[in-house]
């Protein structure tokens, strides 16, 4: 588990470097998730399925797949 700010940060420099995140703009209400929350054995034992690439290799994989699909490559 990272902060939900760097998933953010590496989203917005693979889909557009040149945006402008605008961060604190909402006030942190104090959610905190136990890394616990994000263990992936209960998937695998259910599924068989079992997470490959990385958070950015998927994001890049999602966006080349969104460009395909709308005619944009």
């Amino acid at each position: 588990p990272r902060p939900l700010r760097e998933f953010i940060e590496i989203m917005g420099r693979l889909v557009n470097p040149k945006a402008t995140l605008a961060f604190g703009q909402i006030p942190f209400n104090g959610v905190f998730l136990p890394e616990r929350t994000f263990d992936a054995t209960k998937l695998f034992e259910d599924t068989g399925f079992r997470p490959m690439v990385s958070f950015e290799e998927g994001i890049v994989r999602t966006l080349k797949w969104l460009k395909e699909r709308e005619g944009l490559v």
